[in-house]
């Protein structure tokens, strides 16, 4: 039935292979390690020998929309706390919950952990099905609203990150959506009540057929109008720090990477009322910047990787969340605990913070997570990817904690905010949405 092949041809065809394998290796390397050697063939031999892990995601995401939202619980709590000394405290909370596959968002009172406000919403109702075919997180199964801004008259402002910027009312409707599909991370407002959010958006590279990802800082009013739009890339020109973005041996396709604008809104020693942090994850550095002058003030890098959120914390110190996750060729570390870095502008010194008491219960993020610290420099910190919110007081001593999970697993967090208690009287005086 079968014929016979000679043993030389058996040979010659593993030869072959062998040599094809070989030369595949070499493309995949040059591409990985900077160098256009074979130009476009190890661009694509690099592409291809990403599949394998592509289409197991893809499997996985087909027996299980949530793998990614998910993961086994790794962090080491210890449950005997004392929760009673704890003051009453507010938060609006968005987390995926396993019971319904969706995210929702929760305004929850601390530290009962008592549910006053759900928003649940039908994204996939809004968006078109051109919009969620090009994006597949604006399903609503999918769709991770990302740091709610609470306003004045009961509504809540987020994102997708990345998304259009979204409006919804205390039923959980959208009511607005802006153009721009590409708003990220943080939401906060500044000292004249505009909205600083980022974006981002593909732009090609003049000097060379490809692209990145840039970054802009967006100014919106009430309505999601977008006042005022600053690319980073001409912030870094004009400042003459391009080389940082444009000097590497090899250009990341996302440069920047700015997961959080947080602004200052009163004047101090070393910054001005309107004057901005700029946290830039993928180049690990923080920006003071002044829009006023286009002027970079100050460049922050030190004992950190991976940053998310800076807070101010007095005039002249700040606190940055770092994940503390290096980033090797092929995969990101994820073998240290996250922390909290204080930097003081007076004597240009780096301080951790709460560091043994985080590595002792392993709480560690390597993408994403967010703070608050409160006036009496007691902190609320969220691992995002184990589903924790733990609040320290200013003793470093573990009083509350929230966790999202459901037996073995933890599901995602996706930014808490804290909100006052006038805000909250207002949203439960509209909550009726029978």
């Amino acid at each position: 039935m079968f014929k016979k092949i000679s043993l030389w041809v058996v040979f010659l065809i593993i030869y072959i292979l062998l040599i094809i394998s070989l030369l595949f290796g070499a493309m995949v390397r040059q591409e990985i390690e900077g160098s256009k050697k074979f130009g476009k063939i190890s661009e694509y031999s690099y592409l291809i020998s990403k599949l394998p892990s592509q289409l197991f995601k893809l499997y996985l995401l087909t027996t299980d929309p949530v793998a990614d939202f998910s993961q086994q619980i790794s962090i080491k709590i210890d449950y005997n706390i004392e929760k009673n000394k704890v003051d009453k405290k507010y938060i609006i909370l968005p987390r995926y919950d396993y019971n319904i596959s969706q995210s929702v968002i929760e305004l929850i009172e601390i530290p009962t952990n008592k549910i006053l406000h759900s928003w649940i919403i039908d994204y996939e109702s809004f968006f078109s099905k051109e919009e969620v075919k090009k994006n597949t997180y604006l399903k609503t199964k999918r769709f991770l609203p990302y740091h709610p801004y609470l306003t004045d008259d009961g509504n809540l402002v987020f994102n997708g990150t990345p998304s259009n910027l979204l409006k919804a009312n205390s039923c959980g409707k959208i009511i607005k959506k802006t153009k721009n599909s590409l708003f990220h991370h943080s939401i906060n407002k500044n000292h004249e009540n505009l909205f600083l959010v980022p974006s981002s958006e593909f732009v090609k590279i003049e000097e060379e057929n490809s692209s990145y990802e840039e970054n802009y800082i967006n100014y919106l009013d009430e309505n999601l109008n977008v006042i005022k739009k600053i690319s980073l890339t001409k912030i870094f020109k004009d400042n003459n720090y391009d080389s940082i973005v444009f000097g590497m041996s090899k250009m990341s396709g996302d440069p920047f990477h700015l997961n959080d604008i947080e602004p200052i809104k009163t004047d101090g020693e070393y910054w001005d009322r309107g004057d901005l942090f700029l946290s830039l994850r993928n180049l690990s550095l923080v920006v003071l910047y002044r829009p006023s002058t286009n002027k970079i003030l100050k460049v922050i890098r030190g004992p950190f990787f991976q940053q998310h959120d800076v807070d101010i914390i007095s005039d002249g110190k700040i606190a940055l969340f770092n994940n503390n996750s290096k980033i090797y060729k092929l995969k990101r570390s994820n073998s240290k605990n996250s922390n909290v870095i204080i930097y003081d502008f007076k004597t240009n010194k780096f301080q951790n913070y709460l560091d043994d008491e985080l590595k002792l219960i392993n709480f560690k993020t390597n993408e994403s997570g967010n703070m608050h610290i409160f006036p009496d420099n007691s902190i609320i910190l969220e691992s995002s990817f184990q589903g924790v919110l733990l609040y320290f007081d200013n003793k470093k001593k573990l009083r509350w904690f929230y966790e999202n999970r459901n037996k073995n697993k933890s599901y995602y967090l996706s930014w808490f905010r804290i909100v006052g208690e006038d805000k909250v009287k207002k949203i439960l005086s509209k909550s009726n949405c029978s």
